[in-house]
């Protein structure tokens, strides 16, 4: 009996010994940024974790999470949420056997952790990776719900990815929080890296400063966001053909942000791409509806007005066939004073959608000449003056 607990004693102590020894040779190849050859020591030593006493648990952990994160331009999502468990489990042994060796330094590196994955995310929106910046930016949300704009972040880099409804679904979330976006940003320079970082509050702020961590402490006020949020579920009902609800969320839209003209613009394309549909296609009474809902929004738009008038001057073709087609009667001369006055009608309708583009386009001496042809059918006041202004 007191042989077999000799060997248990002797072997618990080599395999404590062994895992000190890769350990230490984990750290040496951190120390030379060998960062993957680390790993199988690390793990090695981690599947026999009972034999190591809590202060070599502590390092082992503190490497670990040093191995996955020492390589910044390689680190995955994956690899952060590895270090931060590690750096988890630091700060519990530690506080469980009273110790601060590495306590500092974890919670440095938590800190400096999320800042990298937010950094990480920036860059893959920059690099066209939208569906990995929007993970990093929800894991940011999940470990911190009261910090709300990596859920806007969220939406904002699914609408990128073309993800409508996990966008919309983040989106929805804003709402139902009374998510502005409004605020304060507070931001400080880590005097480590050099790097600004958002701090969450102002006496998150205010204490780092005072630890020496950071310096240059700033304010940043924010504008609402609630503009954007409804301009982009109303785009995302358009790509998804609800071209209803995409006018009500302009609205909301509109009504949240009265001076962005981005939103605007937005719904009036919504309306003239249908038109330009319809037009195609010969559909003219469905493009002038919605070419008469564009000018409904914003009554500049050059193309619009023009698109209208030619669809409209397209009746006079028709027209026109008919007067020369009438014979030398009197029932004819009837007939010819009918249509003369539908012409003069026609063109009264024109002419407003004609002038206004020419106000928009005062250089298109062609359309000038078109319109001028008008004025003399139904015998404008306006001829002259419109003849001098233009040259004509």
């Amino acid at each position: 009996m007191k042989i077999g607990i000799t060997l248990a004693i002797f072997l618990a102590s080599f395999s404590a010994l062994a895992q000190k020894k890769e350990l230490k040779e984990a750290e040496k190849l951190i120390n030379t940024s060998q960062f993957e050859a680390a790993k199988p020591l690390i793990s090695k030593a981690e599947s026999k974790l009972e034999a190591i006493k809590p202060s070599d648990k502590s390092k082992l952990y503190r490497l670990k999470a040093l191995a996955f994160t020492g390589n910044k331009n390689e680190a995955t999502l994956a690899d952060y949420k590895t270090a931060i468990e590690a750096y988890n489990k630091v700060l519990s042994l530690e506080k469980a056997t009273k110790s601060i060796k590495y306590t500092a330094e974890a919670l440095d590196a938590l800190t400096k952790i999320n800042y990298a994955i937010e950094n990480k995310a920036g860059a893959s929106i920059n690099e066209g990776k939208f569906i990995d910046a929007a993970n990093m930016y929800e894991y940011l949300y999940e470990q911190d719900t009261k910090d709300t704009i990596y859920l806007f972040n969220t939406a904002v880099s699914y609408v990128k990815a073309k993800e409508y409804d996990k966008s919309l679904e983040a989106y929805q979330k804003l709402l139902d929080l009374g998510y502005t976006g409004k605020g304060t940003n507070y931001i400080a320079t880590h005097v480590a890296s050099g790097e600004n970082h958002e701090i969450q509050t102002k006496s998150d702020m205010d204490a780092l400063v005072a630890k020496g961590l950071y310096t240059n402490p700033r304010e940043e006020k924010l504008a609402s966001k609630r503009g954007v949020i409804a301009k982009d579920i109303a785009l995302i009902h358009l790509a998804n053909g609800d071209e209803a609800k995409a006018a009500q969320a302009f609205v909301v839209a509109k009504k949240e942000n009265p001076n962005d003209e981005s939103i605007i613009d937005s719904e009036v394309n919504m309306y003239f791409v249908k038109g330009v549909e319809y037009s195609k296609v010969n559909d003219n009474e469905n493009a002038l509806k919605y070419y008469q809902k564009v000018l409904a929004v914003k009554p500049s738009h050059a193309d619009a007005n023009y698109n209208i008038s030619a669809i409209l001057l397209q009746k006079d073709g028709p027209i026109v066939d008919k007067i020369n087609a009438l014979s030398k009667t009197k029932a004819a001369d009837n007939q010819y004073e009918l249509l003369r006055k539908e012409r003069e009608e026609n063109f009264k309708e024109v002419i407003p959608y004609m002038e206004r583009y020419l106000e928009l386009k005062p250089d298109d001496k062609a359309f000038a000449k078109n319109l001028l042809s008008l004025y003399k059918v139904v015998k404008s006041e306006k001829t002259e003056a419109f003849k001098a202004k233009f040259g004509l």
